[in-house]
């Protein structure tokens, strides 16, 4: 079976991240392809190294129709199986394809897409017909594409995503290092945030939730990682609220997993989320978070077991879970104890792409029954 991945682009993000995952780890009887509407991206080269075809499709600015020829001819060509598109752009693409090909497609939403416009949500309630099968990654982005586009239930799956386990089963942290850059005391705390900088992950919140900690009197200092278009209104950020000494924005890091580790409390304040694989990620790492009540979140964490849930928006809310939990190393403990045991269970990569495997064999069984 030859599995097309339809993208953006292979660049920093969550869908990116689990696309990666997703085409890498394919068993035996599985053909990875995937195709980029943009550039390859900075990490197409990690398939590359693997033998795994990565083409830009170098799309022109606006709708490019040119692009529906080229992946048509891409299908035929090599004799794709079945197609599977992630994020707007390329479900759009991949839907309007379903026009010129007879190969099943299927969707995937990742977000709680609460930027979409009333168009965005025309469109695909049009569109959605097309799509042989839709896959959500959490329950919460389930319901609300039931509530604003219905017809992508038609057809579906939940599929929770899944990280690789082996970094976060090696040893060692560089909690010495990270102190180090912000010359605080051992007895300093680490709070953590990973994620892309804009809108919907909100990292300004975390900013102004330090101040607050710390003319209260919590020496806490706070780590930033990842990177994008909202970086310069977050370096103004923190110089306005005179944190310069106490937040570090990192840029995108390859040691993720010892960061979190390292730290103390990691904290989610998103608008909106699907299901952040940094969640999984945490989890791993036995990072007790401190989040929104947004997207699947919820689904992963239970609140007071593993980590603390507040209401989305309410910085009164998380600013007292945290001073709770800053005031009691003992809490902390028992939620990182919590917190790891059950992402080791549980988030494993490989029962995501066995997941999608089953789905894509089932839906070429059934197309080829319906065909007859």
């Amino acid at each position: 079976m030859k599995v097309m991945y339809l993208i953006w682009s292979l660049g920093y993000g969550g869908a990116e991240k689990m696309l990666l995952s997703l085409a890498s780890e394919h068993g035996p009887g599985v053909e990875p392809l995937v195709c980029c509407l943009d550039d390859v991206g900075c990490h197409a080269h990690h398939l590359v190294d693997r033998g795994i075809k990565v083409i830009p499709l170098n799309k022109k600015r606006g709708f490019d129709i040119s692009v529906l020829g080229k992946l048509r001819n891409i299908v035929r060509d090599e004799r794709v199986d079945i197609i599977n598109s992630h994020l707007w752009s390329a479900n759009l693409y991949a839907r309007l394809l379903k026009c010129f090909v007879s190969v099943p497609v299927v969707v995937d939403e990742h977000n709680v897409d609460l930027w979409k416009k009333w168009y965005h949500f025309a469109i695909d309630r049009l569109l959605a017909p097309k799509a042989d099968g839709y896959i959500f990654v959490s329950q919460a982005v389930r319901e609300f594409y039931r509530m604003n586009v219905p017809g992508a239930l038609r057809k579906h799956k939940v599929i929770y995503n899944g990280i690789d386990l082996t970094p976060f089963r090696q040893g060692g942290d560089i909690r010495g290092d990270l102190l180090a850059h912000f010359s605080a005391l051992a007895d300093a705390r680490l709070l953590v945030n990973v994620g892309r900088l804009v809108e919907a992950k909100d990292q300004a919140e975390l900013v102004r939730i330090t101040r607050t900690l710390v003319d209260k009197g919590y020496n806490v200092y706070t780590l930033i990682v990842g990177d994008g278009p909202l970086r310069g209104e977050l370096e103004r950020e923190v110089a306005a609220t005179g944190m310069q000494s106490r937040v570090w924005l990192t840029g995108s890091r390859d040691d993720v997993p010892l960061i979190l580790k390292s730290c103390d409390l990691f904290v989610l304040p998103s608008r909106w989320e699907g299901l952040p694989l940094v969640i999984l990620e945490t989890m791993c790492a036995g990072t007790p978070p401190v989040f929104y009540d947004v997207g699947g979140t919820a689904e992963f964490v239970r609140d007071g077991e593993d980590g603390i849930k507040v209401p989305a928006g309410n910085t009164e809310a998380i600013l007292a879970a945290l001073e709770r939990l800053l005031s009691s190393q003992g809490e902390i403990d028992r939620l990182a104890d919590n917190f790891r045991q059950r992402g080791m269970e549980g988030c494993d990569t490989v029962q995501m792409v066995r997941a999608y495997e089953r789905l894509f064999f089932d839906m070429l069984e059934s197309n080829k029954t319906g065909a007859r």
